[in-house]
């Protein structure tokens, strides 16, 4: 969550908007924007709960048959839609902030917040799947 979740939000960010976010979609530029992010905005009122609460709501998902016995693209869409919503609540603070900015800033946090969150939590949910399945 410390490295796929910032660098999937810069580079939605840079492909989104790339006059915005530097102007050069380069890989030195999106893990730049993705440190910088990680230190100064203030997501961390949100992201580091998330990081607390991701494996205390994983544990108790992954009890439930359910989430075994569900078919694999079922499994993705559900937790690429649900990671979608967490990711616009996790930059929800950044979001706030950038209301003065226009909708465009807004826009392009939103799109961020769901990218990031629809490629972080299918990966985190197939590991705890993947892990059950080999105990």
């Amino acid at each position: 969550m410390l490295t796929v979740t910032p660098i999937a939000a810069a580079t939605a960010l840079v492909y989104f908007d790339p006059r915005n976010w530097g102007g050069d979609i380069t890989f030195f530029g999106i893990i730049g924007i993705a440190v910088f992010g990680l230190l100064t905005v203030p997501v961390c009122v949100t992201y580091i709960p998330t990081l607390v609460f991701t494996p205390i709501f994983m544990n108790k998902l992954s009890k439930k048959e359910a989430f075994y016995i569900i078919s694999k693209w079922k499994f993705f869409v559900f937790s690429i839609i649900g990671g979608s919503i967490a990711g616009i609540f996790i930059v929800l603070p950044i979001i706030v902030l950038s209301m003065n900015g226009g909708i465009k800033i807004i826009v392009n946090w939103l799109w961020a917040g769901m990218v990031a969150g629809s490629v972080t939590c299918p990966i985190i949910a197939t590991i705890y799947r993947f892990s059950a399945f080999n105990k």
